[in-house]
């Protein structure tokens, strides 16, 4: 879809007369060979990673399943502790109250920072591992009508995005500072900065349980 995409607007400006310059880049990406999740106390609960189909849509079959880029694998098993919107405000909360999230697994919800800075800090505070969602209350049917009846986010619909730790710095994680070229110097993965902990997104649907 991107490369019909750019080929569509080079087109446009070549009729334009203008001489536009196409490069080509190696990026480090990540692509979702498995994701799961599931409850499996009080009641199991396996939480879908993708929407329903809808009469509207017309290519939801070829749909990526929900998943934040450049989060690192992993196979966990651990209680889930809620931290709010998961930031330093928060984890400070939970600290007063005697809740330590060391070696579990956090639900946070989408907003108030950066999704890579609700993964950061999670690492920061012993964390395993994180599963965040869209709140109903920020971005769902508590502020109107939902897909595809209106703009807010539908019950099933899951948020995707990158968890890179972007304030390092931004682009190919592999290539601070450099274009990812063929034949660029690269980093090791582990140097870069790619998140931290395995993170995973879901539905507020999915959350709810």
């Amino acid at each position: 879809n991107d490369k019909r995409r750019m080929e569509k607007i080079v087109a446009r400006l070549r009729s334009f007369g203008l001489k536009p310059h196409v490069s080509k880049y190696y990026v480090y990406m990540s692509h979702p060979k498995k994701i799961s999740l599931t409850m499996t106390s009080p009641v199991r609960f396996q939480a879908p990673n993708k929407e329903r189909c809808r009469k509207v849509e017309t290519d939801c079959k070829d749909e990526v399943v929900g998943y934040n880029a450049l989060s690192p694998s992993g196979n966990l098993r651990a209680p889930v502790v809620y931290v709010n919107y998961g930031t330093t405000s928060d984890y400070a909360t939970l600290a007063k109250r005697g809740i330590s999230v060391r070696n579990k697994i956090v639900l946070a919800r989408y907003g108030a920072v950066f999704r890579g800075v609700k993964t950061n800090l999670a690492a920061e505070h012993g964390a395993k591992g994180v599963i965040l969602y869209s709140d109903p209350k920020d971005d769902g049917k508590t502020n109107g009508p939902v897909y595809p009846n209106g703009p807010w986010r539908a019950p099933d619909g899951i948020q995707r995005g990158s968890v890179q730790q972007l304030w390092e710095y931004s682009g190919d994680p592999l290539t601070p500072g450099r274009p990812a070229t063929k034949h660029a110097r690269r980093i090791d993965p582990k140097d870069s900065n790619i998140a931290k902990l395995p993170t995973t997104p879901i539905s507020y649907a999915s959350a709810r349980p």
